[in-house]
């Protein structure tokens, strides 16, 4: 320890052997009843920086170094002869603002308590470490100011391990900026505590106001209850997982579907901490996986349907299978044909299915409702809120459609009639889909026309 300055009305140190202590330096004793607070706030200090390997400093009245008594442990190899004589903040300090240090000195002359001043200095080995701090001042028995006391820490792992997980988080931060997706934190009770990334400003997440929540508290669909549980029971299980894939409604109602994959996370004591992970938008690969699987059933039924007409069948049974096979693919409750009479002047409603089968028979001329369009056009139509289009026939005002769609039954350029489905659940909306459906299926049943020889008379109207 270092002494090489001491002002005349600071404690004289004497050599003492505190037993069980590990100190380097003398501890300060003295006497006279003025100094018993100096050897109580001394003795609490020590048994301090005995735990934690921490130090003891002493400073005089005019705030330079007098004594450094380092104790614990770990004894970091601090030089304490270059701090001797000087003040704190005359030394090479760095990893602090001149502010901050004309803040810590105009404190210590107003001769104020303070905790935790950190600052970087170089030790004997030159290398940079962070110390951190915290002195009371002490008076003599008439309260004149006799100088600082405190205890130091070598801080510089906290340090390092704060400057890890920063430059970790500013590694995640710019990894989420160019991510498609969003990141997720739980704690250990499986509730959200987190979100961030760069998708949660394109509101392209499904968390609006999550926190707080577990995962099955949040009303996700398009599971199977063995689904859900089974989720929960791997997270009861501390187990990795990917691809979790579930469905909510935006709020325009429509579908959205979301895939996440998470792992646990533990303390520094291997404890559970909760989940952390990443989730993405899926609802267009979802849309396209919904596509495909509907083109294959498509296609199926079109070969299907292609493999009967190989056998004699009337035209009516013909119809009759295409009409059911479109409405099974497009879910919709109920469906018809048209066909064009021999004049071309009209179409009746020669085949009739579902909601709409009491309308069997119905006429319309060229460009009346969505059919009678078709018809004149040779172009697919869909309308949706049927009831207030404005073209819509009036022989379908009581019929309840609320979506209607029609594609013409075409063979070189002729349109023959026009075959559709129609909807009448308040609710349901026609996506263009359905189109495709129809699509699929008109030239087979153009073809069944073309060849047929049972086409029924026909002279007038449709929907």
């Amino acid at each position: 320890m270092e002494r090489d300055i001491r002002p005349t009305n600071h404690p004289t140190p004497v050599p003492h052997e505190d037993e069980g202590a590990s100190f380097r330096y003398s501890i300060y004793e003295s006497e006279r009843p003025a100094r018993v607070g100096f050897q109580q706030l001394w003795k609490a200090m020590t048994a301090v920086v005995q735990l934690d390997g921490g130090w003891i400093w002493v400073q005089d009245a005019d705030f330079r170094f007098v004594d450094i008594t380092y104790g614990g442990p770990c004894r970091p190899r601090m030089s304490a002869r270059s701090a001797t004589g000087r003040r704190r903040w005359d030394l090479p300090l760095e990893g602090v603002t001149p502010e901050a240090l004309a803040a810590h000195q105009a404190a210590c002359e107003r001769h104020e308590p303070f905790s935790c001043f950190e600052y970087r200095i170089r030790d004997e080995d030159d290398r940079l470490r962070w110390i951190s701090v915290s002195g009371t001042p002490y008076f003599d028995e008439h309260g004149g100011f006799l100088g600082y006391m405190g205890i130091g820490r070598d801080v510089s792992a906290h340090h390092a391990l704060h400057e890890e997980v920063w430059n970790w988080e500013q590694r995640m931060r710019s990894f989420a900026e160019y991510s498609p997706g969003w990141f997720w934190e739980q704690d250990t009770q499986f509730r959200f505590v987190r979100f961030w990334g760069q998708s949660l400003e394109k509101s392209q997440s499904p968390y609006s106001q999550p926190i707080g929540l577990t995962r099955w508290e949040m009303g996700l669909q398009g599971l199977s209850p063995e689904q859900m549980a089974a989720h929960r029971a791997t997270l009861e299980r501390h187990a990795a997982f990917h691809d979790f894939q579930y469905m909510l409604k935006n709020g325009d109602g429509g579908e959205e579907w979301y895939s996440i994959s998470g792992r646990p996370t533990y303390d520094q004591h291997g404890a559970f901490a909760g989940y952390r992970g990443a989730g993405t938008r899926i609802t267009p690969q979802r849309t396209m996986q919904a596509e495909v699987a509907r083109y294959q059933q498509v296609l199926a039924a079109v070969n299907a349907m292609a493999e009967g007409l190989n056998a004699t069948r009337r035209l009516e049974d013909v119809l009759q299978d295409i009409v059911e096979r479109a409405q099974s693919l497009t879910g919709t409750t109920s469906g018809f044909v048209y066909l064009a009479g021999a004049n071309a002047d009209a179409m009746r409603l020669v085949l009739a299915l579902g909601d709409i089968r009491d309308f069997l028979g119905t006429r319309l001329q060229p460009g009346e409702g969505v059919s009678g369009i078709v018809w004149q056009t040779g172009r697919p139509l869909l309308v949706n809120d049927y009831p207030r289009w404005p073209w819509r026939s009036r022989q379908f005002h009581n019929s309840g459609i609320r979506a209607i769609a029609g594609v013409p039954l075409s063979v070189g350029g002729q349109v023959l009639g026009v075959l559709g489905v129609a909807q009448t659940e308040p609710e349901r909306r026609f996506e263009a889909q359905v189109l495709t459906g129809l699509e699929a299926f008109a030239p087979l049943a153009a073809l069944a026309i073309q060849h047929s020889q049972d086409l029924p008379p026909t002279n007038g109207d449709a929907p």
